[in-house]
């Protein structure tokens, strides 16, 4: 070994060396690495730099001095065409300048800001707008291979992942591509996907708005958001495991639209939603049902903006409400009631052409 080193010297000795050939460049945040072959007969390196302006390319710029064979040049802070040169040294001193040795690259920047969060079409990916294009990668957390997602065009800021999956968690990021140059990569913190419940029903009831949804596999909880006439955000109203619930708040609010929405969690996250209105119309409540000498008398409570009130009637074991009278009053006697029956009684109130909620069991009692 000894031997060989003496001959490589003495083959050197008084020779200027080589220019380095640049082998790879690689972007990072605001710098590009440049990599080239160690040359045999240096003893260390220059790096040159020119950079691409509107008005061409500047003069060589001598950036850096290094013995090893990569270097790191920094202060990119947009897209920026630069070439690059090495020249090698030696105790006979710099390498010729060859123009075969001078290679271009495009320092890209990367995506601006970078968001993922749940949303009723399954992971949405945002990005700050860009020229080019940007790829998109995902991966389950703690996995070690980036999977392409898709590419699009950078003035989309956004993509969908519509394959995540309720209870998985997974890591995103993004790549800016200019042609066959490309930025560093950008990734997201990782977050867990829970699927957006899709409101089945919402209607009124006598206690108040009952809203109904689908089942999201992998969810932990539902909560429920309320947004009243005249304001722009919604309010946080109540949890619940179960697929319904019934916002008894809005009781008595007759004529007011509200707009719900259900959303479900799963490790800390919160799906996205989707939204449902209703106008609210209070329905009848029946105070008391007595005997008296002329029938049934059925009572019950004032409903605001009410134009008349409906009330049926249906024998216990019956399935049928009939209506048995029509009143703008709070009380009403059926005088048609056969003694010896039971039978279930309601009352519907009327708004105009409106017809309100009302207790589909019904108050009891048995005619005497």
């Amino acid at each position: 070994m000894g031997r060989t080193t003496q001959v490589r010297v003495s083959l050197y000795k008084g020779v200027l060396p080589q220019m380095a050939t640049i082998s790879s460049f690689a972007n990072d945040k605001g710098t590009i690495t440049i990599k080239w072959k160690h040359q045999a007969d240096a003893n260390s390196y220059k790096v040159f730099r020119q950079t691409q302006t509107d008005k061409g390319y500047t003069e060589w710029k001598q950036i850096g001095t290094t013995k090893d064979n990569v270097f790191v040049d920094s202060g990119f802070k947009k897209d920026t065409t630069v070439k690059y040169l090495v020249h090698s040294v030696n105790a006979k001193g710099t390498s010729k300048y060859n123009k075969a040795k001078v290679k271009t690259t495009k320092y890209v920047k990367p995506i601006g800001s970078f968001e993922v969060y749940n949303s009723v079409n399954g992971m949405r990916i945002k990005f700050a707008a860009a020229e080019g294009t940007v790829d998109i990668y995902r991966r389950l957390k703690g996995a070690n291979d980036w999977v392409l997602l898709g590419n699009v065009s950078g003035k989309e800021e956004y993509i969908w992942d519509p394959n995540a999956k309720t209870g998985k968690t997974y890591e995103y990021s993004a790549v800016r591509v200019m042609g066959k140059y490309r930025s560093a990569r950008v990734s997201s913190k990782a977050v867990t996907f829970v699927a957006s419940p899709e409101i089945k029903t919402i209607k009124n009831i006598v206690d108040g708005i009952n809203i109904t949804w689908s089942k999201v596999d992998g969810a932990e909880e539902y909560r429920i958001y309320r947004r009243e006439p005249g304001q722009s955000k919604y309010k946080y109203i109540g949890t619940t495991k179960k697929l319904s619930y019934c916002d008894k708040t809005v009781k008595t609010k007759t004529g007011k639209t509200y707009k719900y929405i259900v959303r479900a969690t799963c490790k800390g996250e919160i799906s996205g939603y989707r939204e449902k209105e209703l106008v609210r119309y209070q329905g009848a409540e029946i105070t008391k049902v007595s005997n008296i000498k002329s029938g049934v008398q059925v009572k019950w409570g004032k409903v605001s903006k009410a134009t008349e009130y409906q009330v049926y009637r249906r024998t216990a074991n019956g399935n049928k409400w009939i209506l048995v009278g029509t009143t703008k009053a709070l009380s009403f006697v059926d005088k048609s009631a056969k003694k010896g029956v039971k039978y279930n009684y309601t009352v519907k109130a009327v708004f105009d052409k409106k017809v309100g909620p009302y207790d589909a069991i019904g108050t009891s009692i048995k005619r005497v």
